[in-house]
C-alpha cells in the first residue's frame, strides 16, 4: 500500500535526521482473515480505504520525540522497559509524553473490542450534530496516540464510518471535527504522526473553526 511505503521513508528520514528520534516503530503483518471476521460480525462491509489499509498491515506502532524532549536522551531505556502493547496508553504505562505516535491496533481490536470496559458509551459526551447523526452510535478507537487524546471510529452502521478525537482521557467527544479515515491516513502523512499538529486540527476550538468535515484542503495548509 501507498501509505505504508510513504511511512517508511518517513520513518526513515526522522531517523536520517538528529534533531529527532525514533525510539520506535512497528508495522504488524496484515491478516485477510481478520476483515472478514469483522466485516462478518459488524453485519456490513467496510469502505475500501479501511479495508486496503488493513491488507497491507495489521496494525501500527510509532514513537518519536523531538531533541528539546526532556526524555530524549533517556527513551531507549523507557522503551526497553516498557510492555508495548495495545494498551500501552490507555492504562498510562508510560512515563514519558512522545512528541509524534501512531498507535493503531489491529483491525479486530478495533472494531470489536469495546475499550470502555463492560458498559455502553454515554452518547451525552457527544456533541448534538454528531448524535444526530444516527440513532445507533458506537465508538471505537482507532488510534491511541497519547494518553490525552485518541481518534475513534463513530460507527453507525454503515462502510464508511466517520473519526473523531477523543479529549480528556476520553472524558469527552463533544470538541471534534469530523474526518474520513482516507484523510486521516494523509493527516498522518503530512503530520509525520505529530501529536500536536493532530490534536490543533481535530479540535473544535484550537482549530477557531465551526464543526465541520476536515478536508484536504485543511491537511494541504498544514504548516510543519
Amino acid at each position: 500500500m501507498d501509505f505504508i511505503n510513504k511511512l517508511n521513508q518517513i520513518v526513515e528520514d526522522l531517523r536520517n535526521n538528529p534533531q529527532f528520534k525514533v525510539a520506535h516503530f512497528k508495522i504488524f503483518d496484515a491478516n485477510e482473515s481478520l476483515i472478514q471476521k469483522v466485516e462478518q460480525t459488524l453485519g456490513y462491509t467496510l469502505e475500501k480505504p479501511i479495508t486496503d489499509f488493513y491488507k497491507s498491515c495489521n496494525g501500527i506502532q510509532l514513537i518519536w520525540l523531538d531533541d528539546y524532549n526532556e526524555d530524549f536522551d533517556e527513551i531507549e531505556n523507557e522503551i526497553k522497559n516498557s510492555i508495548l502493547n495495545d494498551e500501552f496508553f490507555i492504562a498510562q504505562n508510560n512515563n514519558f509524553e512522545p512528541d509524534g505516535c501512531i498507535w493503531i491496533p489491529s483491525i479486530d481490536k478495533v472494531f470489536l473490542s469495546n475499550p470502555y470496559g463492560n458498559f455502553d458509551f454515554d452518547t451525552n459526551k457527544l456533541n448534538p450534530q454528531i448524535k444526530n447523526h444516527s440513532k445507533n452510535l458506537q465508538l471505537r478507537i482507532l488510534d491511541w496516540f497519547s494518553a490525552y487524546n485518541d481518534i475513534s471510529f463513530l460507527l453507525n452502521e454503515t462502510s464508511s464510518p466517520f473519526l473523531i478525537m477523543g479529549k480528556d482521557h476520553q472524558a469527552t467527544y463533544s470538541e471534534s471535527h469530523f474526518i474520513t479515515f482516507e484523510l486521516y491516513l494523509e493527516l498522518l502523512l503530512k503530520s509525520k504522526g505529530d501529536i500536536q499538529i493532530r490534536t490543533e486540527i481535530m479540535d473544535l476550538y484550537q482549530s477557531k473553526s465551526h464543526l465541520k468535515m476536515i478536508t484536504q484542503k485543511d491537511i494541504d495548509n498544514i504548516q510543519i
